[in-house]
């Protein structure tokens, strides 16, 4: 242990040192000079090796600890009717919450190590209990907007989705006549998964009172934390480590999406006939449970939209829970959507249940100790897999500020 805590603090100073060189150039108001670059760009690497190191040798302390267990333990598997999945079960869950995420490892017995094997993942931590990690993703959709609409599935690998590009024709024919051979053409999307993570904060005081609820006060936010990244990515996502949002997908499966673009103007401008034409712009039999998705100054502009006889277009809602209408569908207003801007796509009007969301059944959990003690805390890395695409380019189309006169 005292190795990892040397090259902990090691790791430390080097962060410290880099925020110095930072913060010398920006107090003279100057570019880094080409030492100073190659100094932290130095260090930069020296932190890289040193968090592969380090990752390491926890692995190896677990699987040491792990190898000691006694054979005849009560928590090693069974061959009865357990449940096949062990992460599902209560032991799990009481061993992770009331054991390994308030204790850390040398107050940690083997026992408990072999009956948290079954969740050890590649980082040196723990899959958290499969319920646990079920209802966080269950209160997702409450904040993110695309969860409400899209189709979303889980699995333990890549998901490959068949899309059908063109179906194959029918035709009239003639009695005994000769059919048509128009075939189906299809083409395939693979959804991956792209990785969100990051660090809750807990005091030790909160940690060791066995009172505190420790996993609710986590799954909270955790749950916050995943819905904020997700927002984003699936609103606004550019496809680079993270998934494609709606906003920014412009061909699925080589079909380009199509929308309406306004007219040439000094600002962003919206008017009824840009609303009516985006309306109409989505196929007739995707509109059933289609949505409008804007952002907060897009909404400040079409709440201001009349029709001829003076009424407004947008519908408030009459009942809590209940979204605002707009054409008489549901329309959505998220903080990830583009602000108002010439020349940018600014509104999003479609069937989502066409965008797919993948979520990878596994998410991890691993206790920092060291890396926050002098402060009084420890940390928790959490970290989740999931992709997102639209999934037929027909059932979305989009509203386009003209360009700047």
């Amino acid at each position: 242990m005292s190795n990892i805590n040397e090259k902990l603090q090691k790791r430390a100073a080097l962060v410290k040192d880099m925020r110095k060189v930072l913060d010398l150039a920006s107090t003279e108001n100057r570019n880094l000079t080409a030492d100073e670059t190659t100094k932290y760009e130095g260090m930069e690497a020296d932190i890289q090796n040193l968090g592969t190191e380090i990752r390491r040798l926890q692995a190896l302390e677990q699987h040491e600890a792990t190898l000691n267990f006694v054979p005849d333990s009560p928590h090693k598997p069974s061959t009865g009717d357990a449940p096949q999945n062990r992460r599902a079960t209560k032991e799990y869950h009481n061993l992770f919450f009331n054991k390994y995420l308030r204790k850390n490892k040398e107050h940690l017995g083997p026992d408990v190590f072999n009956a948290l094997e079954v969740g050890t993942d590649a980082e040196g931590g723990y899959l958290v209990p499969e319920e646990w990690a079920a209802g966080l993703i269950r209160d997702l959709p409450e904040l993110v907007v695309m969860r409400r609409y899209a189709r979303v599935i889980q699995t333990r690998g890549d998901a490959n989705l068949p899309i059908q590009t063109s179906r194959g024709a029918f035709t009239w024919i003639d009695e005994e006549g000769a059919y048509s051979t128009n075939d189906p053409a299809y083409n395939n999307i693979t959804l991956s998964a792209y990785k969100i993570g990051g660090i809750i904060k807990v005091s030790d005081e909160l940690v060791q009172d066995n009172q505190y609820d420790l996993a609710g006060h986590l799954q909270m936010d955790a749950r916050e934390e995943f819905a904020d990244k997700e927002e984003d990515a699936f609103i606004d996502g550019n496809n680079t480590l993270k998934p494609e949002g709606i906003f920014q997908v412009s061909t699925v499966a080589g079909v380009s999406l199509t929308g309406t673009t306004g007219a040439v103007s000094a600002t962003p401008v919206v008017t009824f006939p840009n609303l009516i034409d985006t309306y109409h712009g989505l196929a007739r039999k995707y509109r059933n449970g289609a949505v409008w998705i804007m952002s907060d100054g897009h909404a400040k502009l079409v709440r201001k939209l009349t029709d001829s006889n003076g009424q407004y277009l947008w519908q408030p809602s009459a009942q809590a829970g209940e979204p605002d209408r707009l054409l008489n569908h549901a329309v959505e207003v998220s903080d990830s959507a583009p602000v108002p801007a010439t020349a940018s796509r600014g509104i999003c009007f479609g069937n989502f249940g066409y965008y797919t969301i993948v979520d990878r059944l596994d998410m991890q959990m691993k206790r920092l100790d060291e890396l926050y003690a002098a402060n009084g805390q420890v940390g928790y890395r959490f970290s989740k897999r999931v992709d997102g695409h639209l999934t037929q380019a027909n059932a979305m189309t989009y509203y386009a500020h003209g360009a700047a006169s």
